[in-house]
């Protein structure tokens, strides 16, 4: 059941997404009843002054209510289709809820009551998508929509990369594709705003720099060298393994090439007479999924295990390097 707690007549604080929510229902002069919700994000973690706060979130969520109830009250005039009285984390709430109306309605086969931007296959995906700008930018939920700009979305992406902690306090890091899909979920809600829900406003994701998929400086981060300690330890731990499989494995921890590409390797695309000895892997994949060949420089310790696999014989002109190594899923899961 999700975490809320009620803050008095028309106020709720949703604690499992931090936001307070605001709702007036009211007639106005013609008797029409108006049922209007606002959600005012937060971050919980923040001082209270700070204007990201959980009482900063409570202060602008009991003035919009005062405001909604004044109006309706006085003129009889609703103000939640006015530009200037929404706010981005609102719209992504209102997103979430047709979505889910959407998704209901299209189990009942009542197309005509779904909004277009509930018709998609992975709208589930894109609810939990939304989620996530709720409950992990609060600062940016908070603007009102034609207020956000394109270095605005830049400091999130930014945070997304580079300065995410989770509760433990341990960094993570997302990828770039998954933060591309979470910016297409933001620009179809600017455009479920414009299409369907009729304001007048300039999507301003477009504008935001996307980071690349795939470029080489995103891979840095990836993997780590296998110590010597570690090494032996893994040696030691498949003592019972073919003199082959043992060499194998020394032959990846000092050329880092990948399992595959090892177990593929041919004698007549090694080089160890060579002044540099080399090694050629073909049809091996680089960073962007493309096949290619690549050819590397043999440290010591590679040249060593491939000598190993050699024994007192003289290299093969052709011929598997690892023709006698076990091809077997039992390998370690650091290969």
């Amino acid at each position: 059941m999700a975490a809320r707690k009620s803050l008095g007549r028309g106020l709720e604080d949703r604690m499992d997404s931090s936001a307070i929510r605001a709702r007036v229902r009211r007639s106005d002069r013609e008797g029409n009843r108006h049922s209007l919700n606002q959600q005012f994000p937060y971050d919980p973690l923040v001082p209270a002054d700070s204007p990201y706060s959980r009482t900063s979130a409570l202060t602008r969520a009991r003035a919009w209510l005062a405001e909604q109830q004044r109006s309706l009250r006085l003129d009889g005039a609703r103000q939640g289709n006015r530009l200037e009285d929404q706010t981005l984390g609102g719209w992504v709430e209102r997103y979430i809820e047709e979505a889910r109306a959407g998704a209901l309605a299209l189990k009942h086969g009542e197309i005509r009551k779904v909004p277009l931007h509930a018709r998609k296959k992975w709208i589930e995906k894109d609810i939990y998508l939304a989620k996530c700008w709720l409950t992990e930018c609060p600062g940016l939920m908070a603007k009102a929509p034609d207020a956000v700009t394109a270095s605005d979305l830049n400091h999130e992406i930014d945070f997304f990369r580079y300065r995410r902690m989770d509760e433990n306090g341990n960094l993570r890091i997302l990828k770039p594709a998954t933060i591309i899909r979470r910016l297409m979920l933001l620009s179809s809600v600017y455009r479920a705003a414009a299409r369907e829900w009729k304001f007048e406003i300039v999507n301003p994701v477009p504008l935001a720099q996307r980071p690349q998929p795939n470029a080489p400086h995103e891979h840095e981060r990836e993997g780590r060298l296998v110590s010597d300690e570690e090494l032996s330890k893994i040696l030691a731990a498949l003592a019972d393994a073919t003199p082959e499989t043992l060499a194998c494995l020394r032959f990846l921890r000092w050329s880092g090439a990948r399992r595959s590409e090892a177990l593929k390797l041919d004698w007549a695309d090694v080089d160890l007479a060579a002044e540099v000895p080399m090694a050629t892997f073909r049809d091996t994949k680089d960073p962007k999924g493309r096949k290619r060949h690549r050819t590397i420089p043999l440290a010591q310790g590679a040249v060593d295990a491939l000598r190993g696999l050699m024994g007192e014989q003289p290299q093969p002109k052709s011929g598997r390097v690892t023709a006698g190594v076990a091809r077997t899923s039992t390998w370690p899961s650091i290969i």
